[in-house]
This record gives C-alpha cells, sequence and structure tokens, in this order.
C-alpha cells in the first residue's frame, strides 16, 4: 500500500527513481507504459466489489487472487503493474467478509421452546360443563331486557346513580344506610327489576357443580360479560342493604349468597385478567358485605351460621393466577404471529422470533411463580447457541428499558421483539399484589366470623407480617400491608363491633 502512494518509481532495468509520471527512463530508455496490468490483480479487485452481495462466494478467491497477484507482481520485477487493485480487492473481501460475517450472527435466531404452553396447559372441567360458558356470554350487556316504556337515556342516568353510591359504600369503612333516601330506593327498586334476568343467570350458574370460562385464545375477544358481572354485583350488593333497612336480614343474605358462589366456583378456571379481576372484586365486596352482618347484633346467631356455611375460607385454586398467565402468554404469542403473519415482517435482522417468545416466557414464568410461592429454578437462554454463553442472561425489563449492558446488547440484537414486549406485557406485579391482599381480607373475615361464632381461631398471617392485629379501641382487625407499617395507606383491614364481637383489651391479651 506504501508503495502505491509513493510518488516515484524505479527503473526495473538501470534501479534508478524517477517520477511515477514519467513514460520513459531518461538513462537507459526502459519503457514504462508498456508494462501489463496483471490479471490476478484485476480479477482480485473485481471479486472484492461483488463480495458485497455475494459474500464469501466472491470474497475468499478475492483474497487469495489478491495475494497471489502481489507475489506474482512482485516476482516480475516490475514487467506487471496492478498492485493497488490487487491491495484493493484484498481489503474489499476483507471488510466485506467481516461485514456478511456480523450480519449472519446478528440474524441468528434461538431454537423454538420445547414444549410450549398450550390450551392444554389451561384449568378446565368436564366438558359436560361447557354449557356454563354459554349462560356465563348472557350476561352481556343488552338493551332488549329494558321495559319498552324506559329509555335507554334514563336507564343509564339510574345506573349512574347506583354506581356513585356503591362506590362510595366500597370507599367507606363501614356501611351506612344514610344514602337510602326515597328517591335513591326506587332508583335501586326499578334497576333491580331490569337486572333480574342477568340475577338469575347468575343464580342458576351458583348451583352448578362447575363454572368453566372458555375464553377464546384471542386479544380482541368479547368481554361483555364482565361488565355484566359487574352490574348483577353493585345492584345485588343495594338490593340486599335496602332489605337490611327494611329488617329483611335473611333476604339481604339470600340475594348477595349467590353472587358469592358464582364468583368462587368461576375463579377456578377463570382465564382473563379482566375475569379474574372481577371476580377477586366480587370477593372483596361480598366480604366486606358479610362482615358488616356479623358485626350488626340485630342479625341472629342462626343467620350469621347460615352466612359462614357459604362464606367458607377461600382456597389455592380460586385464585387462578397461573391460569390467568398462562392465557395471557398464549393469547400473547397468537397475537404476535397474527402480526408477523398480516404484514409479512420476517426480518430476522430486526426480529427474532424465537427469542423474543424465551424472553416473554421467561417473564411470565417468573411471575407464575411468584403466584405459587416457588423458585423459578430454570430459564430459556435467549441467546443463540453459537454465542458460546459470552454474554449473560437478560431480563425482561433490561431489554426493554435498557437497564444494563445486557440490555442495551439484546435491543440491539433483537430491536423489534424488544419493542413489541414492551408495548405489550404488563407489569403483573400489582395484580398478584392484589390477589395476596384479598385473601389476607379473607383471613381477617374468618378470624371476625369465628369470633361471632365463638369458634378458636388464629392470628397467625399469612403475608406482610407475622400476626394480624386486633385494635379493640379503634375498632378494627387489620395487616400492616406490604410496607409492613401500620395506619398507613395500605392496610389490609376490616371493622368490628368489639360488643358484638365479645373483645377487650383483656381479652386480646388473653389470647396472644
Amino acid at each position: 500500500m506504501v508503495g502505491f502512494l509513493r510518488k516515484t518509481v524505479t527503473c526495473p532495468k538501470c534501479k534508478k527513481q524517477y517520477p511515477k509520471s514519467a513514460d520513459l527512463c531518461p538513462d537507459c530508455n526502459y519503457v514504462f507504459w508498456g508494462k501489463q496490468r496483471c490479471r490476478l490483480a484485476v480479477w482480485s479487485f473485481i471479486f472484492g466489489l461483488s463480495s458485497f452481495f455475494l459474500s464469501i462466494l466472491t470474497a475468499i478467491p478475492a483474497l487469495v487472487l489478491g495475494i497471489w497477484g502481489l507475489f506474482y507482481i512482485h516476482s516480475k520485477k516490475g514487467e506487471f503493474k496492478g498492485k493497488a487493485y490487487a491491495i484493493c480487492g484484498i481489503i474489499f473481501s476483507i471488510l466485506f467478509l467481516l461485514l456478511h460475517t456480523a450480519i449472519y450472527f446478528w440474524s441468528l435466531d434461538t431454537a423454538p421452546i420445547p414444549n410450549d404452553y398450550t390450551v392444554a396447559d389451561l384449568r378446565t372441567v368436564d366438558t359436560a360443563y361447557d354449557k356454563t360458558y354459554i349462560e356465563l356470554c348472557r350476561l352481556s350487556r343488552s338493551t332488549d331486557s329494558l321495559d319498552e316504556s324506559e329509555s335507554i337515556s334514563s336507564n343509564d342516568k339510574d345506573w349512574t346513580i347506583i354506581r356513585e353510591k356503591f362506590n362510595s359504600l366500597g370507599g367507606s369503612e363501614k356501611y351506612t344506610f344514610d344514602i337510602f333516601t326515597s328517591e335513591f330506593n326506587d332508583v335501586v327498586q326499578r334497576i333491580w327489576v331490569q337486572t333480574i334476568d342477568k340475577y338469575m343467570i347468575v343464580d342458576k350458574l351458583s348451583r352448578e357443580e362447575e363454572i368453566v370460562d372458555l375464553s377464546p385464545l384471542d386479544i380482541n375477544m368479547n368481554t361483555d360479560f364482565i361488565i355484566g358481572m359487574k352490574e348483577v354485583l353493585t345492584i345485588a350488593t343495594c338490593y340486599a342493604l335496602l332489605n337490611v333497612k327494611d329488617g329483611d336480614t335473611r333476604q339481604a343474605i339470600e340475594i348477595i349468597t349467590p353472587v358469592y358462589v358464582f364468583a368462587r366456583k368461576l375463579s377456578r378456571t377463570a382465564r382473563t385478567i379482566h375475569l379474574n379481576m372481577a371476580c377477586i372484586g366480587i370477593f372483596n365486596s361480598s366480604i366486606q358485605l358479610a362482615n358488616h352482618f356479623i358485626n350488626d347484633e340485630t342479625i341472629s346467631i342462626e343467620d350469621i351460621h347460615f352466612l359462614g356455611s357459604t362464606f367458607s375460607p377461600l382456597r389455592d385454586n380460586e385464585f387462578a393466577i397461573d391460569n390467568m398467565l398462562i392465557y395471557e402468554y398464549i393469547v400473547m404469542r397468537n397475537y404476535l404471529e397474527d402480526i408477523i403473519a398480516t404484514n409479512g415482517f420476517n426480518n430476522q435482522l430486526i426480529y427474532k422470533r424465537n427469542s423474543t417468545l424465551r424472553l416473554a416466557r421467561n417473564n411470565y414464568d417468573k411471575w407464575i411463580c411468584r403466584a405459587r410461592k416457588q423458585k423459578l429454578t430454570k430459564n430459556f437462554d435467549v441467546w443463540p447457541a453459537l454465542y458460546f454463553h459470552i454474554i449473560p442472561e437478560v431480563e425482561l425489563d433490561d431489554a426493554i428499558f435498557h437497564d444494563t449492558l445486557h440490555g442495551w446488547l439484546y435491543s440491539i440484537y433483537n430491536p423489534g421483539g424488544s419493542a413489541f414486549l414492551g408495548m405489550y406485557i404488563p407489569g403483573y406485579g400489582p395484580t398478584i399484589s392484589y390477589f395476596e391482599r384479598e385473601r389476607v381480607r379473607d383471613d381477617l373475615f374468618q378470624i371476625v366470623l369465628s369470633l361471632r361464632l365463638g369458634r378458636p381461631y388464629s392470628l397467625k398471617a399469612r403475608a406482610y407480617s407475622d400476626e394480624y392485629v386486633i385494635d379493640v379501641p379503634r375498632k378494627l382487625i387489620y395487616s400492616p400491608g406490604p410496607d409492613g407499617q401500620p395506619f398507613t395507606k395500605d392496610d389490609i383491614k376490616l371493622p368490628i363491633n368489639p360488643d358484638v364481637l365479645g373483645l377487650s383489651d383483656e381479652s386480646i391479651e388473653n389470647t396472644n
């Protein structure tokens, strides 16, 4: 290369230096312009340029011809020219060979996930109960059930009033009957009549041994029946409280009981996150209403026993978090495949299908193990085998938000996959915490129920603290919540009536 850049040339005959532009040696009259260009060098240059498109097919020949051409030109003592062509051919072949090698390794994907989740991994029951899903879908909101004389706008206005009052009930520590004005009573009666068909569906399903959720594996599935579930819960709670106000406690318990039983049975196979949250919402509202009954001195002990027979402790299989996560993973995978098939986006430089699914699967398995209180023992490798594990494993958050060097490297390796996972996969931590909080709330409720019925109980806590706390002066039973500090916003608590439950500071000390 240095010789190529020099401005002088050596005469092969007399060995003296003369300007490169000279055609004739002034000392011995050797003709410079008559030198032939080495064909090896020329072909090296041509093959070197073409290796940009043909990669190794022409890069190796260009490299061999270039080296051969340099040696040949040197051996002929100036009879041939073309060193520049040979050198450029060698440089082009090496650069393009390295470029294509880098592109090849960049485009490598991992192997598919062996035995990946399928619909067979979802919880199910005997096919004889498939009819319950058909009934469940009948809860979808429809204006067909409205009386002809009732306008849709007035119905929506009534529902607005009902929801506002219901939300105010849920935000208070103790139910109050101050909301039951004559006007509100009329609204409750009207909505109850309009919603009775949906309530009867819930009542019918609550009598089934099993209820199955067969929601299709589609991100755009219809979830209108979940709205119907929430409507039934809302009006049933208000109507039950209206019966309590009128002195018919047994009727109130019988109204709310089918809704609670329905949610418990449905939660065992619930697939979608929305349906699971709806079931947990029913648990929450029903337990708070039942707790109100237990602490009401006017309610007979017979009615409390009847209530307790339905509100038994919630079981592990009634919190189908793992089922929900597996369903969400399958739906995400199907949605990703649809995007690729629809848009023809199959460039492995930008998107690595298998690596994307492996990273997503690792994330879902992590949440599943957390929900099951198990330790994650195995992660799927998201890097190709030819990388020889030079780069350590990467977490989903790192790949999406580039929190570490490994995350940055992965976002470069699989930019399309990182972007998709960042847009689609939510953080399930708050959802799992919400489920855990409701389990703690049920524990508190079971303690209150045992106190009212005079049964033995334990204050041992399942989470957040060693024991639950009965605070007689504040008339509360509570857990300090995730932060472990009492009397903060994340406390989980139920109001109690110490006089009805036979509690005093001394009795609590004796229990401890």
